[in-house]
């Protein structure tokens, strides 16, 4: 399977950033107090934040909707069952549904009052898949 960034790259992007500094990335982490996947941390550094294939996914911007800090802390207000380590990579906007991420890549979704569910392992097949 192609990585993320390699799906990226083949699009289609309806809008991609130009790529947040290792310094940007390092303050993010800290002010989750995580650490994002090899896989998100590459697209950070190469994109900061892309939507493609339907999917908005998070990174380092002024976007408040798709930022990966406050979409977290918003997140993690709202989720119950989460594990302190994972990030928002999508935010759906339907019935409170999020999208996270952990250290390993593995993609995880959350809902309300629901457990969360392991729906890929990594980025790159959650978009594909999904």
């Amino acid at each position: 399977m192609a990585s993320f960034a390699e799906i990226i790259a083949k699009g289609p992007c309806f809008y991609r950033g130009d790529g947040a500094t290792s310094l940007e990335i390092s303050n993010a982490e800290k002010q989750l107090g995580v650490i994002f996947s090899n896989e998100y941390r590459d697209y950070l550094r190469n994109y900061s934040v892309v939507g493609i294939n339907g999917h908005e996914i998070t990174g380092i911007t002024e976007n408040e909707e798709s930022n990966v800090i406050r979409a977290t802390i918003a997140g993690r207000e709202s989720a119950d069952k989460i594990d302190s380590s994972w990030y928002v990579v999508e935010k759906a906007n339907i019935d409170g549904i999020l999208v996270w991420q952990d250290e390993t890549g593995r993609v995880m979704q959350t809902a309300i009052g629901e457990d969360p569910i392991l729906l890929a392992a990594s980025l790159a097949e959650y978009i594909v898949e999904y």
